[in-house]
């Protein structure tokens, strides 16, 4: 077997399937690509790309005149199973997000912080934004926050703003929960990433990835 990544292309257009389909098949034709030949494809998931009338794979089967094997990615998968598997903790998200955002988001903040932080000698200049569009980026978020929460009260202390979250115990019995269960998911998501991995070998990673949840989760409810 060989792996090799033939192109990326942009669509300038609308995204529908048939824009899609038209972008693919054209550069199928500019590569001297037959496209008679394949037989399998994987996408996210998404109406456009799965839609039973006018998604991609089914104008892609109706171009080719016979049936493929659909595969939904399994990153993707283990991504979405990772967002609404956390929404008991979104409240933790939603506060965490605000206090990053009312530190990032406002330049004289930001520089304050940044100011604080070299004070201290911290190894980090600052937080991380959330970037919703890849949801596991929270992982990093809640990493830094984390190592940086004594800094962050006291600014915060400084500014006036008032967070009792960050002195109650219960609720950062669920930040740290959160931030580790976030690092698990990202660690995930990095070894079902790169050449040469077969669907065998990933399975292998998600069943023990499931193993290791279990017990996770179980101390976490002996912890509560």
């Amino acid at each position: 077997m060989k792996e090799e990544l033939i192109k990326l292309i942009t669509i300038s257009t609308e995204t529908t399937g048939r824009d899609i389909m038209d972008g693919v098949h054209k550069e199928f034709i500019n590569l001297k690509i037959n496209i008679q030949n394949i037989v399998s494809i994987t996408t996210d998931g998404a109406p456009n790309m799965v839609g039973k009338h006018n998604g991609f794979i089914k104008l892609f089967c109706n171009e080719i005149s016979h049936p493929i094997i659909n595969f939904h990615c399994i990153i993707h998968q283990e991504a979405l199973c990772a967002k609404d598997s956390m929404k008991s903790l979104q409240k933790v998200m939603e506060t965490v997000t605000k206090i990053v955002n009312f530190i990032t988001s406002r330049a004289l903040n930001n520089r304050q912080f940044a100011k604080l932080l070299e004070e201290v000698e911290s190894q980090y200049s600052g937080l991380l934004m959330y970037n919703n569009v890849r949801w596991l980026s929270r992982g990093q978020v809640f990493h830094r926050f984390v190592e940086l929460l004594e800094e962050v009260r006291l600014f915060l202390s400084d500014k006036s703003q008032d967070y009792p979250e960050l002195n109650d115990l219960n609720w950062l019995n669920d930040l740290m929960f959160f931030t580790d269960f976030t690092a698990i998911y990202n660690d995930l998501n990095k070894k079902l990433q790169g050449r040469g991995q077969t669907v065998i070998t990933m399975l292998i990673i998600i069943k023990f990835l499931k193993k290791k949840l279990k017990f996770f989760v179980k101390i976490y409810k002996m912890k509560t």
